[in-house]
């Protein structure tokens, strides 16, 4: 039986403007990614290897992960040995324009990451793209993704939809969500991996800055994240 993750639009309201493709649908079906729209089905891409597509706040853009673009580079031979090694592609779809582009290409970036759990500064080739992790920011300028990197986590990473800039911005094992209004609008809620000063460690949600800083901790459990409280403070 095919699994299918629909990931719906309803009829959405976005800065005062009723979104111009609320009621579609995105699922991904054997590695190609398929539009619902008005009962209709369209396959918006036929490669074979997409997955884990998600909307923009206003249903413009699909972004989605391309996989098992064969990239040597990518290999870390000491954990893995010989053999093939495949790495992943960041897309977007423009529904109004019906065109993808890439935003980013693993098996062409080798970086150092600074500020990481174990202040390591090894460079890491950013081979594969978490599924799950894909967030747009509320206007729809930026995208947010999750990058394998460390043993104890990934590392966080914001793009530019419009230049391809990219910039890394923290650890993290989880991208939760984005606040989407308030006081602490564009702000993130991500799970970290940290250790208490007196031995073992602890996986607790924060809310972050667009730039990374540590506002507060929500503990461990997301029953303890209230949305609606905090996308209504304005003081």
């Amino acid at each position: 039986m095919k699994k299918r993750t629909i990931i719906m639009m309803m009829n959405m309201l976005i800065i005062g403007v009723v979104c111009a493709f609320a009621n579609s649908a995105v699922t991904e079906e054997s590695g190609c990614i398929v539009l619902m729209q008005n009962g209709e089905e369209r396959y918006i891409t036929n490669a074979g290897i997409d997955r884990s597509p998600t909307f923009s706040s206003c249903g413009r853009y699909i972004a989605f992960i391309r996989g098992e673009t064969f990239s040597p580079e990518a290999m870390d031979y000491d954990a893995i040995g010989y053999g093939e090694a495949y790495s992943d592609a960041l897309m977007i779809y423009d529904i109004e324009l019906s065109n993808e582009k890439v935003l980013y290409d693993a098996s062409t970036t080798k970086e150092v990451l600074q500020a990481t759990p174990e202040n390591d500064t090894t460079p890491e080739n950013i081979s594969h793209i978490i599924d799950g992790s894909l967030h747009f920011s509320p206007d729809a300028q930026r995208l947010y993704f999750l990058g394998n990197a460390w043993v104890t986590s990934y590392a966080l990473h914001e793009i530019d939809i419009a230049t391809g800039e990219r910039r890394y911005i923290v650890p993290a094992t989880e991208l939760n969500g984005i606040v989407s209004k308030g006081k602490f609008k564009d702000h993130l809620v991500v799970r970290d991996h940290r250790y208490f000063l007196t031995g073992g460690s602890y996986d607790w949600l924060w809310l972050i800055t667009p730039e990374g800083s540590v506002v507060g901790a929500f503990g461990e459990n997301e029953n303890n994240i209230d949305w609606e409280l905090l996308e209504s403070r304005d003081d």
